[in-house]
Order: structure tokens, then sequence, then C-alpha cells
């Protein structure tokens, strides 16, 4: 078995774990404002508008005919993909050539990084920003656009999902540096952040204190349930029960 599949394998079963502990609490998994078992049950019906493998296909040509339902089961319905990984250490090193070029200003090298990136993990919001900018310098407004586009629907997505006033509330992450995107978009700065869990909630936060400048709240939360369950049980894999 060669090193990609052992690592989607691995994904797999740890996904797969983290729903079986789940699926013991006997509760519906209403995170916020997403309800995940219409999702799991969407993206998994072969006769579904929100089949996961159309909808990912329709990712990858970059349909424009993608609306915020589409982006949505795309969004949050990766995590019940054996390719779930909302760290993907195996990309690292790329994005660090990618900001060395950068500060180099080395553009085609930069560009080609950050394509190759938004490629292999084409809903992650950093890097489609960061293709976005590359293409701009190339002067293919064009395929920025695409970008740019696929980058506001996700962050409109994770803006509907609660409204970032409290635990109960909190905006819906898959992955961690998705919360400095949304940052990013609202124009807010941070000076503060902690993660706290709710004891008999089963709920995850990054818990942002945000500098006194800007408008509207001076906190902000964000759910990180599934990013938790998947690092918790990559490094506790015989964990029983919900953490």
């Amino acid at each position: 078995m060669n090193r990609d599949m052992t690592h989607a394998a691995k994904s797999a079963l740890l996904v797969a774990a983290a729903l079986a502990a789940l699926a013991g609490t006997g509760r519906a998994q209403l995170i916020s404002r997403v309800d995940f078992d219409a999702i799991r049950r969407a993206v998994s019906d072969s006769g579904s508008p929100y089949h996961y493998p159309r909808l990912w296909q329709r990712l990858l040509r970059s349909d424009p005919a993608l609306d915020l339902s589409c982006y949505r089961h795309l969004y949050y319905g990766q995590v019940y993909q054996d390719s779930y990984d909302p760290v993907n250490t195996k990309l690292l090193e790329r994005e660090r050539e990618y900001f060395v070029n950068v500060r180099e200003g080395k553009r085609a090298a930069a560009a080609a990084a950050a394509r190759e990136l938004v490629r292999r993990d084409p809903l992650n919001l950093k890097y489609n920003q960061m293709a976005a900018a590359g293409l701009l310098q190339r002067g293919d407004s064009a395929a920025a656009r695409a970008h740019l586009r696929r980058w506001r629907s996700l962050v409109d997505v994770i803006l509907a999902s609660g409204d970032g006033r409290s635990d109960t509330t909190a905006y819906v992450v898959t992955r961690v540096p998705d919360e400095y995107q949304v940052l990013r978009h609202l124009g807010r700065e941070a000076s503060a952040h902690v993660f706290r869990s709710t004891s008999g909630k089963r709920l995850y936060s990054d818990v942002f204190t945000l500098t006194p400048d800007g408008p509207g709240s001076d906190t902000l939360y964000f759910n990180t349930n599934w990013s938790y369950w998947y690092l918790r049980r990559s490094v506790e894999p015989d964990t029983k029960g919900n953490p």
C-alpha cells in the first residue's frame, strides 16, 4: 500500500471513529445553525443534488453555477469524506515556499506554489486567496475572480453558520486557519486568542478578543469541533466515546 493510500485509509478511520462516537451520544448534530445530520444525508445520497462526488467535480471545474447552498454542502460535507484533513501537514512545506518566494519577489514561483496548493486543497480559504493574488499579478483576472468568488462564497457559508457571539452560536469552521480569513473579511484584528471547551455541551471553541477600534462586538467565537475531534483521534486513536 503506498503512502497516499495509507494516509487516506487513516483519514477514513479517524472520521469514522469520530462519527461513531457522535452517533453514540444519541443526539442530533446541530452545531450553531449547521445541521450536520442533514448535510451528511445529502452528500451521501447519490440521488441528491448535493451528492459529494458530483459537487466536488463541479468545484474542480470552477462551475459558476455553484450557489451558497452548494458551497455549504461542500464545506461542511468534507468532514464526511475520507480525504478530510484539517491540518494537512504535507502541504506546509509548499506553503512555506510560497511565502519565501513572495518575500524574495519571485512572482512566478510563488504563483506556481499557490496554484498547486489550491489544486490539492480547493476548499482552503487561504490557498484560494493566495492563488487569486498570484493570478492577478500575472494579469489573469478572470481566473483570479474565480478563486475570489470561491473564497467569498466560503466566507459567506461560515458567516451564515452562526453569529459568533457565544459558544452555542459560534461561527462553524472545519479548519482553524479559516478563522483568520473570516476575521480578515470582517476587517477585525485579534489582540488575544484562547481555546475553550464548554462543559456538558461538547462544544470546542476558539475565542478571539478583538482590538477595540473595529465595529461590532469585541469578542468572536469560532466552533472548532471537527478539527478538535480529528486531532484528538490522531493522537488518541483508542479514545472511547465522544470527546
